[in-house]
């Protein structure tokens, strides 16, 4: 099989604390372990948009692409290339005897042009099969990323660490599944809240903490569906419903999503 390269050992480790802080979050949120991050790939890019994967021309490598609609017959190259792709392609004078007229000279641009991918830009570290991340460290599948730490499968994701499947998401840590949201602590399947901690399976809260599956509430707490319970009721219950959740996510590493539960589909 032949060993490691060089390249393959540091994904291995990066990898591997990337996974770690998956397993950190799954005992912040769910009090226990689920399995392994790649097991959960799937159920995590539900509502994210996967890069678009293309094949450099220059190198071969696979080249990560944050947007997704390319002419059918680009060429690609990473961000790595970029001086390559100067060196080689752009210094190369044009054909003379091609250019009779106007669309010849296109032609022989347009020949030319290639379309970068795999973009770690500003202090952008341990990064992986992700496009258009900026000042990051530890990111895996993810895209137009900004100064976050630990992220996976994510999209659209700015400010602060342990996201994992979220999308259009800013401001907060220890979240995962969660969409349009900001400023929130401890989040699993939010969509659509603002400075909440501690939610789970949640829709339009603010400034909301420790509630489950409750909806369009403002300045709640120790709430499940939309009942509001006392303390000692609702952590005794929130256990419960947890225990339930995280043993089903580490049997079958998928669990319905807020919209499936409510009868939505996906």
């Amino acid at each position: 099989m032949g060993g490691r390269t060089e390249k393959d050992a540091e994904f291995a480790r990066s990898y591997s604390k990337i996974d770690g802080a998956f397993k950190s979050l799954s005992r912040v949120l769910l009090g226990g372990e689920v399995g392994e991050l790649a097991d959960f790939r799937d159920y995590l890019e539900v509502y994210g948009t996967r890069n678009l994967k293309r094949k450099s021309f220059l190198g071969g490598e696979e080249v990560n692409l944050a947007c997704t609609h390319y002419p059918a017959d680009a060429q690609f190259i990473t961000h790595t290339e970029v001086g390559e792709y100067g060196r080689r392609i752009l210094r190369e004078p044009f054909e003379i005897d091609n250019l009779k007229d106007i669309d010849s000279l296109f032609e022989e641009a347009r020949e030319r042009v290639a379309y970068c991918g795999n973009k770690h830009l500003g202090n952008t570290q341990f990064t992986y099969g992700s496009d258009t991340v900026f000042d990051s460290a530890y990111v895996l599948d993810s895209k137009e990323i900004l100064n976050c730490e630990y992220v996976a499968y994510s999209d659209n994701a700015r400010h602060g660490k342990y996201k994992f499947g979220c999308s259009y998401e800013a401001e907060s840590s220890f979240v995962m599944k969660c969409v349009a949201c900001g400023w929130d602590t401890r989040a699993l399947e939010g969509h659509i809240i603002f400075y909440c901690s501690d939610v789970y399976f949640v829709f339009q809260m603010e400034n909301c903490t420790e509630c489950m599956f409750s909806f369009n509430q403002k300045s709640k707490r120790h709430m499940i569906g939309n009942i509001e319970l006392g303390k000692e009721k609702y952590f005794e219950l929130k256990g419960k419903l947890l225990g339930e959740v995280r043993e089903e996510l580490a049997r079958k590493k998928t669990f319905p999503s807020l919209f499936e539960l409510c009868g939505g589909g996906k």
